[in-house]
């Protein structure tokens, strides 16, 4: 696994993602489509390394129990990697209105069953952000 670039993020995202899901990766100004992945061949190909913006986009590609729930966990594993090798990342959810439309994955070349769940942006940020002021947990045991 390589580090550089979106390369290592990718990769923690598809480790969380069952053989169900899917990963397409865009960027703007870019006309690459997604292809089958022939048999015995990686589950996602390197991203440009720059210019960022990047946009990556996690889906599923077809109804199921866990399709959301586990583009969620590809989500969060592509989020925290980037944040580990200095990218920043947002999860842009006004947009997943959008691509859930025919006109939206036609736009990123998805086949028409698939379930676009996390839209995200990757780059490099200009500032550090401060942390979120957060209220305490309310945890409750069972058992």
């Amino acid at each position: 696994m390589r580090f550089a670039g979106l390369v290592h993020p990718v990769q923690a995202a598809v480790e969380a993602i069952s053989r169900r899901g899917k990963m397409c990766g865009s960027r703007e100004g870019s006309d690459a489509r997604p292809t089958p992945r022939p048999p015995g061949a990686p589950m996602c190909r390197p991203l440009p390394t720059g210019p960022f913006p990047a946009l990556i986009l996690i889906s599923g590609i077809a109804q199921g129990p866990w399709v959301v729930e586990d583009c969620a966990l590809a989500a969060e594993n592509l989020m925290l990697a980037a944040y580990g090798v200095g990218l920043g990342t947002c999860w842009i959810g006004f947009a997943q209105g959008f691509l859930n439309t025919s006109e939206g994955k036609n736009a990123l070349g998805l086949p028409a069953t698939s379930v676009p769940v996390a839209p995200i942006i990757v780059g490099h940020p200009k500032t550090e952000t401060a942390p979120v002021p957060r209220q305490e947990p309310e945890i409750r045991w069972v058992g």
